[in-house]
């Protein structure tokens, strides 16, 4: 059942042309979020954790990213947005920037990481509370290098490949930490809310390589450690790294170090 939205505002203020929104809102159930301007929005999340967010723009992207620090939503002037989120409390900070200061050339994106953009309006945040002449004018300030870091925000860029960037490094950081787990592609495919085909193609183009052969990687990697600093048996090894058997361990082992793990480890003690 759909909640009235619980939405306290901390503060908002116009820079230069630029409306600044700091949001906190309570997530009482399934919430819908919308946009609809005829100027720039972007929405880069601040804190909390959602459960599910599922995005829609009328230009046809869509995606299903959760956000973390950093992630930023660009809704371009004239394109609408519609949201669903689960989770209990997030907060945020809204750009409205008109077509005028940045241009006509944002394209939609969703979940893309911008550290700068992060990190100025996290100064903005500490400023906010403080009224005085000083405080007024280095606010000033980080608007202004927001613009002109904006302005960089060219169609290219997101052809390109680098609005993916931070999906693959959250891929990256998923596929580290479950070694253990078989992996398919339909699942990261998943899990990046992208087409295989896409997660292929932008996969290779930051690690030179298929997911599988990344993976194969990681796993003899994480296994050669195993082998030189306990004494857990290569049975174990071979499950904790994520081989369905010992045997299918040990030749992908041999293939990749030129040697049985057996021997790597007696090598090793020598």
């Amino acid at each position: 059942m759909r909640q009235d939205r619980q939405i306290q505002t901390h503060s908002i203020f116009s820079s230069q042309g630029v409306v600044v929104k700091f949001t906190g809102e309570q997530l009482c159930g399934p919430t819908d979020w919308a946009f609809s301007e005829s100027h720039h929005v972007m929405v880069v999340h601040r804190a909390g954790v959602l459960k599910r967010l599922s995005s829609q723009f009328s230009t046809g992207l869509s995606a299903n990213t959760l956000p973390s620090k950093g992630d930023c939503w660009v809704i371009p002037a004239g394109t609408d947005y519609a949201a669903e989120a689960v989770g209990d409390s997030v907060e945020y900070c809204e750009l409205h920037l008109p077509v005028g200061i940045i241009g006509r050339d944002f394209v939609a994106a969703a979940g893309t990481q911008d550290r700068f953009l992060y990190h100025a309006i996290e100064q903005l945040a500490v400023l906010r509370p403080h009224g005085d002449d000083i405080s007024e004018l280095l606010r000033d300030n980080i608007v202004q290098g927001i613009r002109l870091h904006l302005k960089g925000y060219k169609a290219s860029a997101f052809d390109s490949g680098e609005r993916y960037a931070s999906v693959i490094a959250a891929l990256e950081s998923y596929l580290r930490d479950t070694l253990s787990k078989r992996h398919s592609l339909d699942e990261m495919a998943t899990f990046t809310s992208l087409a295989p085909s896409t997660l292929l193609r932008h996969f290779r183009r930051n690690f030179g390589m298929t997911p599988y052969r990344w993976l194969l990687e990681r796993r003899i990697e994480k296994s050669k450690e195993l082998l030189r600093a306990t004494k857990t048996t290569i049975t174990e090894i071979a499950l904790d790294v994520g081989f369905s058997t010992p045997s299918h361990f040990s030749d992908q082992f041999r293939k990749l170090v030129g040697c049985s793990p057996r021997e790597y480890r007696a090598a090793i003690k020598r």
